[in-house]
């Protein structure tokens, strides 16, 4: 048997054994395998292209992974070449049968030796028909689906939302850790709402030698060690969702931070809030990370916020005598 069939659901696969000794010759065993299992499919995908007119593949393509192989006699760097120039003749004769056709496929090629061989037991100076092999693989991969959009209800009145941006330290069992926070307040249909979100995996840089502490709000276990505040104005309430899970890029320049929130507004450019550094003195790095929702915030820690906002805006980021 010079063809072991290993396919799977949609990937056709195989090992293609049994080359003779020192050889890459194809059997036509091989060939035919290549033939039905590669080739055909790709003509077929190629004259559905052409019936329906189009030049090229509608985003779909496909991988061939070719994988070739040696057995144990010899030494591993002759056997490295030998699985190489295998597997490079499984790829010219795909290539050669291949090369007028539309579809977007790629043919990608890895050598074993004779380490497939080692891994499985065979012994060194022993030979084996089926390590004398390629491995053959082909994928399709569909076009992807353009994302869904939002509907998005023409507004009857944009509501202004004012955020408000922290970075704070907290402790855990005598480890310190930093974590930036943003909050949303609006007012709605007479009703002040609250939203908050937190910065995950974010890139959020805190030069701790920069930092000096000046003012510690009635948040559990928390020091705060900056605050700022920016505006925007949003369509409606429920656009502020769009806020979540989306890449943010904080950077602070000076005394003035700016967060640019990837495709985070409603006509779905990038949001930039720019605010006043109000308290603390520190760097922020230009990292990239993403919002996670947070629950909303409880009426003492909305407080604190409001209060070390207005402490800072008065103050000057230092203490009030």
């Amino acid at each position: 048997m010079s063809v072991n069939d290993v396919t799977i659901g949609k990937t056709k696969a195989a090992w293609l054994m049994d080359f003779k000794v020192d050889s890459t010759v194809l059997k036509a065993e091989h060939k035919e395998w290549l033939d039905r299992a590669v080739v055909q499919p790709l003509l077929a995908e190629d004259a559905r292209n052409v019936a329906a007119g189009k030049q090229t593949s509608d985003g779909s393509h496909h991988t061939v992974w070719v994988i070739g192989s040696a057995s144990r006699t010899g030494t591993y760097d002759h056997n490295l070449r030998l699985s190489s120039r295998r597997a490079a003749v499984v790829r010219a004769y795909l290539a050669s049968v291949l090369q007028h056709v539309s579809v977007v496929f790629s043919i990608r090629t890895h050598a074993l030796s004779e380490l497939r061989a080692a891994y499985l037991g065979d012994k060194d100076e022993t030979e084996n028909m089926a390590h004398r092999a390629v491995y053959v693989a082909s994928m399709a991969h569909p076009a992807a689906l353009p994302p869904r959009q939002p509907p998005i209800t023409p507004p009857t009145q944009a509501i202004a939302v004012d955020f408000y941006f922290y970075a704070e330290r907290a402790h855990w069992f005598n480890v310190t850790k930093w974590k930036g926070e943003l909050y949303a307040r609006y007012k709605h249909k007479g009703e002040v709402s609250y939203k908050g979100w937190f910065l995950s995996s974010s890139g959020l840089t805190v030069k701790p030698d920069d930092v000096t502490k000046a003012w510690t709000p009635s948040l559990p276990s928390t020091d705060l060690v900056f605050a700022g505040s920016g505006e925007a104005t949003f369509p409606s309430p429920a656009l502020l969702d769009r806020l979540s899970r989306k890449a943010i890029y904080p950077r602070v320049v000076g005394k003035t931070l700016t967060l640019r929130i990837v495709d985070a507004a409603p006509d779905r450019s990038d949001l930039v809030l720019t605010m006043p550094v109000l308290h603390g003195d520190f760097q922020l790095s230009q990292g990239v990370g993403s919002l996670g929702t947070m629950k909303p915030m409880k009426p003492d820690a909305i407080k604190a916020l409001r209060e070390a906002i207005y402490v800072t805006e008065t103050c000057g980021g230092s203490m009030c005598a």
